[in-house]
């Protein structure tokens, strides 16, 4: 079992570093290239491929997307209805 718990340590420090330095890789990608990456459906492939990784267990992975995409896209989106309706009162 400490084989297990070590190897999940590992795999969560690995994604960590490719989540916090992957932004200052050059791949050298076209301008089309950069126009599909920045499209809504592959960061949600992204995401679903971070989580299923990182859990082995693909309802729990569906579960993780659909919460990001509602938490993200819909309720802290300022150009959501949703999130409109939450932000129309200055916090700050």
């Amino acid at each position: 079992m400490k084989q297990n718990n070590f190897s999940l340590f590992i795999t969560t420090l690995m994604l960590l570093f490719i989540n916090t330095h992957s932004k200052h890789i050059d791949l050298g990608i076209t301008n089309n290239q950069k126009k599909i990456i920045k499209h809504p459906i592959f960061r949600d492939i992204l995401i679903f491929l971070v989580a299923y990784t990182s859990c082995d267990n693909l309802y729990l992975s569906l579960l993780i997307l659909i919460l990001y995409s509602l938490f993200f896209d819909h309720l802290i989106n300022e150009k959501s209805i949703i999130g409109r309706n939450l932000f129309s009162n200055k916090l700050v």
